[in-house]
């Protein structure tokens, strides 16, 4: 470097003067190093960038996707268990079909079967559901054996709309059924579940009401449900006609509905009204138009097709998986 003629500098400013701009050049050179050896540390570590900004803007993102890969493993698994218990439950009511001599419905009953297997044949067990049906009605039973002191106490409450309270239930109680449950099933369907009884003993009731918004809700641990009042204090006769929730596998245009009766059998009398009730509901009009049902709405009939026949049973004693409360069929056929 050159040092202006016009200034005199003792040596040792002249040394320094030199010496200072060597020093900045190394200065600049060791932080270059040091920050090229820092990107290169860094680009080693998984999941790290040398922004630190950059680095806490995608952790959290990081750290979501663990969780829904967490949740879309937990699902798989749960779908795998589900689908091999699906397959159990098939081979378990495949497997009991089998052993009653009887078979599950490949295609739906045609009117005519109905009428051959009702009036001819007079075997009830030969009436089934689809397997899918069927496989809905277990899994529905199994429900109501945890929720319910017994099934009369849900077809109480459920059919008949009477009111429903939480009773304490013991540990040894917990580990009990209640029988099997019934919508119309008591022609030998309801054997494709065990049944075992429930010690009433054992009960206490809780007096706080709850749940009256749900239907199907589950009761808190170490409760279930009962219908108030009992079946024991129904004093006077009641019936109800609805359609049965788990039909048989038939075709399309025809209904299957049950009459239930309270504190006594269902007589011809009874039986006679309600195919009357049912023909009135599907009847055609004066002018041959569609028939319309009654709905909650007077304004919004449901048009539905006329009614051309109808079968009706009551199934005897030894194959009523309800036998504390009387039902009979009805299957009615509608113009397609």
């Amino acid at each position: 470097m050159r040092i202006p003629p016009n200034i005199k500098l003792g040596w040792t400013a002249v040394i320094i003067y030199l010496i200072t701009p060597i020093s900045m050049a190394f200065q600049v050179a060791s932080r270059i190093a040091t920050i090229r050896s820092t990107s290169i540390y860094l680009q080693n570590i998984p999941h790290v960038t040398s922004s630190f900004i950059i680095k806490q803007q995608k952790y959290p993102y990081h750290n979501r996707s663990r969780i829904l890969l967490r949740q879309q493993q937990s699902q798989s698994l749960s779908q795998q268990q589900q689908s091999k218990d699906d397959e159990l439950l098939i081979s378990s009511i495949q497997e009991i079909y089998a052993k009653q001599g009887r078979s599950i419905a490949s295609r739906p009953f045609t009117w005519d079967e109905l009428v051959d297997i009702v009036l001819h044949a007079k075997d009830l067990s030969l009436f089934s559901r689809s397997l899918e049906e069927q496989v809905r009605y277990t899994r529905y039973v199994a429900a109501l054996k945890m929720r319910w002191k017994s099934v009369n106490d849900h077809i109480l409450h459920s059919k008949f709309k009477f009111e429903k309270r939480l009773v304490v239930v013991s540990t040894q109680e917990e580990s009990l059924g209640n029988g099997p449950a019934g919508d119309g099933d008591d022609d030998g369907n309801g054997d494709v579940h065990q049944s075992v009884g429930r010690n009433d003993n054992e009960l206490s009731v809780y007096d706080e009401s709850y749940d009256r918004e749900g239907e199907n809700k589950i009761p808190p641990t170490g409760y279930i449900w009962e219908a108030h009042p009992s079946l024991a204090e129904v004093r006077s006769p009641l019936k109800v006609l609805l359609p049965n929730d788990f039909p048989y596998y038939v075709e399309d245009g025809i209904e299957h509905w049950c009459l239930w009766k309270l504190k006594g059998q269902v007589t011809q009398e009874d039986i006679q009204m309600a195919k009357e009730d049912l023909i009135e509901m599907m009847s055609v009009g004066e002018d041959n138009s569609s028939a319309v049902r009654c709905t909650d709405n007077a304004n919004s009939p449901e048009k539905v097709d006329a009614f051309v026949d109808m079968l009706h049973w009551v199934n005897p004693p030894h194959l009523k998986s309800v036998p504390d409360i009387d039902h009979a069929h009805f299957l009615c056929l509608r113009r397609r």
